[in-house]
């Protein structure tokens, strides 16, 4: 630890020169971090944590056009409670110019590792490359290829870790109007060297055809097709094939006046062979909507879909017709409401509906497809002075033949209002009720949220805020939530910025005791606290000091306490 402190501070010292001894660009930036932690549960557990980390550049200009960079990033971190760290450098080179440009990536690192199979750490040694090329010129296909290297791999007598993933990704594109072609190569090999190991790659080619024109004077029509290719061989024995082909299509035509009509399809088929078994597997989506505008208030929709999925010959056939009109209306100045209507109308290959006794069990199904879907929504925004707004919103949704006889109904309502007390005061309140069952009832809900605030801006850099939230849920076994939170943020000039936030939970829970044959109310209550300090020190030091403190229970009951005080040092080089 002594040592790469040492290695870091040195760093930043020589960074901090006015005069590099040589040519170019040297920049960068530099943070030191200190971190006390305080854990409480049951026993009291104090630490001390230290983070460094360190980003050099050196840039120049090569031949005159051709930009390069070299870039260092140093971490440092430790864990906490275990006195052990992890250092972690990554060296980057760039170079690029117009119409290509080359990355690459090299991190060589430890890490300590624990597994089941063993009752100690294991040091495991990583070694990661990452390789980037680009090129693209005007006119000219574009060609990007990335290839990465990960190994790792122990010291032990007995190895536990001895792999390697390879990565191979090459891919092009190019744009022809009103065509655009992409085509994509893919190779991941996944190898263990260990007794026993398997060796593993994976090959995918991929090609994509696009169209897009606008019809003039009629609309928009877009086509794209998608080819992928998989295979997977393990230990050089190809083990698994996959096919897979889709194309989507849209027209749009709008060439009558008030009248707009809409025409898509999406397929999608796949076949998969993996040793003795195949795998067929078609989706398939046709729908069109037309839309009818007489006035600019009033609109008509139809439509009708279908959607198929064949799975290895069986096939699930989903038929809709979909009957729609939405109404806009200004009754007077800031009054606005809207108005809409769907009955979808559903005809299904394959949907089981269970049959009841008397005591509520399931005695049987029966297959029943037809069903109708009824959705009343409405909104109302009220603004009767500048400084309040309400909107108000009501949604039901009645299904016909439900699956579930207790989600025959679903009602959801909504009140959300915002007062403007003066221009730096302003207050919410919103509250939201969703009922669901088999008979529609106004009066009760499954669900209740009431959300109340208030944010005071006195100056501009200088903003208070207080929001409280509670959350009531009617489900089989009752449960309730509640929130409060305030925080305050002050901003002086530039020399620092201050911000506190405190939350308070209450959440109440009904849990069942089996010995005493009853529900028993329980209540956490966590706590958080959160504060920070940001000063700017000069135009290229910054210190920030932040405190957390959390207050929780575990399942058993028990109390658990966090605390941590965080400092963090930044300077810009």
């Amino acid at each position: 630890m002594y040592r790469v402190a040492v290695f870091a501070l040195s760093i930043i010292s020589l960074a901090l020169c006015d005069e590099p001894a040589y040519a170019g660009r040297f920049f960068g930036n530099a943070s030191l971090s200190y971190e006390h932690l305080k854990q409480q549960n049951g026993e009291t557990a104090e630490d001390d944590v230290t983070r460094e980390t360190a980003i050099l550049n050196y840039e120049d200009v090569l031949f005159y056009k051709n930009h390069i960079r070299f870039t260092a990033n140093l971490q440092r971190r430790e864990q906490s409670f275990t006195g052990y760290h992890e250092f972690q450098p990554i060296y980057y080179f760039d170079l690029k110019s117009y119409g290509y440009a080359f990355n690459a990536r090299y991190s060589p690192y430890k890490r300590r590792s624990f597994t089941a199979a063993v009752t100690d750490y294991v040091d495991v040694y990583y070694r990661d490359w990452r390789l980037t090329g680009q090129l693209a010129y005007t006119d000219y296909p574009t060609l990007n290829v990335v290839y990465s290297h990960l190994k790792n791999f122990d010291k032990e007598d007995e190895p536990k870790f001895d792999a390697f993933n390879r990565n191979l990704v090459m891919e092009s594109s190019y744009s022809i109007d009103p065509l655009t072609l992409r085509a994509n190569y893919n190779n991941l090999r996944q190898v263990s060297n260990l007794p026993g190991g398997r060796d593993v790659t994976t090959r995918t080619y991929s090609g994509t055809v696009g169209f897009n024109r606008n019809l003039i004077g009629l609309g928009y029509a877009s086509a794209t097709y998608n080819y992928y290719d998989t295979r997977r061989e393990s230990n050089t024995i190809l083990s698994q094939t996959s096919f897979t082909h889709s194309f989507n299509s849209l027209i749009l035509l709008n060439a009558l006046d008030n009248l707009s009509v809409n025409l898509s399809y999406s397929g999608r088929f796949l076949e998969a062979k993996q040793q003795e078994s195949v795998i067929e597997n078609d989706n398939q989506t046709m729908s069109a909507i037309a839309e009818f505008s007489p006035t600019g208030y009033l609109s008509f929709q139809a439509g009708k879909g279908y959607q198929n999925n064949r799975q290895n010959g069986d096939n699930n056939i989903v038929e809709y017709v979909n009957l729609g009109a939405v109404l806009t209306r200004y009754f007077r100045s800031g009054v606005d409401t809207r108005l809409t209507y769907n009955r979808t109308i559903f005809q299904q290959s394959t949907r089981l509906v269970p049959i009841l006794d008397t005591s509520g069990l399931v005695i049987n199904t029966v297959n029943d497809g037809d069903y109708i879907l009824d959705t009343y929504q409405a909104s109302l925004n009220l603004f009767p002075r500048k400084y309040i707004k309400t909107f108000i919103d009501v949604s039901l949704t009645h299904d016909s033949d439900p699956v579930d006889q207790q989600r025959r109904y679903q009602l959801t309502r909504s009140l959300d209002t915002r007062l403007n007390f003066s221009r730096r005061l302003e207050g919410r309140f919103r509250v939201t009720a969703l009922y669901i069952g088999s008979a529609l009832r106004f009066n009760s809900s499954f669900s209740e949220n009431y959300n109340v605030g208030l944010t005071y801006t006195p100056r501009s850099n200088l903003n208070m805020n207080a929001t409280y939230i509670y959350s009531d849920y009617n489900s089989s076994v009752r449960s309730s939530q509640s929130s409060a939170t305030g925080y305050i943020s002050y901003t002086f000039r530039r020399a620092f910025n201050v911000y506190l936030s405190v939350n308070e939970q209450k959440q109440t829970r009904e849990i069942f005791i089996a010995d005493e044959a009853q529900y028993e109310t329980t209540d956490i209550r966590p706590r958080n606290i959160n504060g920070q300090l940001l000063m700017y020190l000069s135009p290229k030091v910054t210190l920030s000091v932040a405190y957390l403190h959390s207050r929780t229970q575990n399942a058993l009951g028990q109390k658990i306490e966090n605390e941590s005080i965080q400092s963090v040092l930044s300077i810009q080089i």
